[in-house]
């Protein structure tokens, strides 16, 4: 809209509150717009552009905040550096946030930090990245100092592979049902730890993966213990060993991976790969 005012020599009082106004609905500036960008460095459709030869106002270019060297759900243990990512305008410092609490910090480029997980309890942990202006998304990890990986063996029914892993596939049938039924893995649990922690991945979103854990070589014959059930990859299962009712003892357990059925006809003939990994927290 083209807004025009007549000229007047010697405006009266009213006159000039008038044209304030007239000059605030024309939309009228000459400086930033309210992102902090002048309005040539937005593209059509609107967004701030992050190219360097973008200006700086009040700092607002952001930086790109991750951690390059580990990977979510990873083990972890003793003393780790952790390496950083940032966006081409560096941060004056960044810090490692470990289960809320800072316990790192670094403040020159190329940025690292050494953590140390023998401060924490074997467990999984959540960490991220934080600077003066913006946080890096969580990340979760496996801290595993005084525990250990679950050795998996073959069970009846396994149909995938066994070692620190159990893995394999299903496939959806016509009926809704699954090929195999089912995966499963004896493994042994030894005396003195605390709990054990499962984790299921899978690589089709689309399906929705149970696991159950229990006493004995199968799940047929054996003692249902815990369950999980999710549409998410991955999900776990802890459980506490120290508590009173427990129903995991010493001795030959089963973990028991299927899908759940489905009557969706848009997932016939699909399928999905598995991973399942095990550890004993002391």
């Amino acid at each position: 809209m083209e807004c025009r005012v007549a000229k007047q020599m010697t405006p009266s009082p009213l006159m000039m509150i008038l044209l304030s106004s007239l000059a605030v609905a024309c939309g009228a500036s000459d400086g930033p717009t309210d992102s902090g960008y002048p309005e040539d460095t937005r593209s059509a459709d609107g967004q701030v552009s992050t190219d360097d030869s973008s200006p700086r106002v009040d700092g607002a270019v952001p930086t790109v905040l991750g951690i390059a060297n580990i990977s979510p759900y990873q083990v972890v243990r003793g003393i780790v550096t952790i390496e950083i990512t940032t966006g081409p305008i560096a941060p004056d410092a960044v810090t490692l946030i470990v289960k809320g609490q800072e316990v790192a910090r670094a403040e020159s480029a190329p940025f690292s930090l050494r953590w140390d997980t023998t401060q924490h309890e074997d467990a999984l942990i959540w960490l991220r990245l934080e600077t003066a202006d913006e946080q890096s998304e969580s990340l979760t990890v496996m801290v595993l100092n005084e525990g250990q990986r679950i050795s998996f063996d073959s069970a009846p029914t396994q149909t995938g592979g066994v070692g620190e892993t159990v893995e394999g596939s299903f496939l959806v049938l016509e009926d809704g049902s699954f090929e195999p039924l089912g995966s499963e893995a004896q493994w042994e649990l030894p005396p003195g730890f605390r709990a054990i922690v499962m984790l299921l991945f899978w690589n089709n979103e689309a399906f929705e993966m149970q696991f159950e854990v229990g006493r004995g070589t199968d799940h047929a014959s054996g003692s249902f213990a815990v369950g999980g059930r999710s549409n998410y990859s991955p999900t776990n299962i802890w459980y506490s060993l120290t508590h009173e009712r427990t129903d995991l003892a010493p001795g030959v357990c089963y973990v028991y991976v299927s899908p759940q059925e489905t009557d969706d006809p848009a997932l016939q003939g699909q399928n999905t790969g598995f991973r399942l990994e095990g550890f004993l927290l002391r």
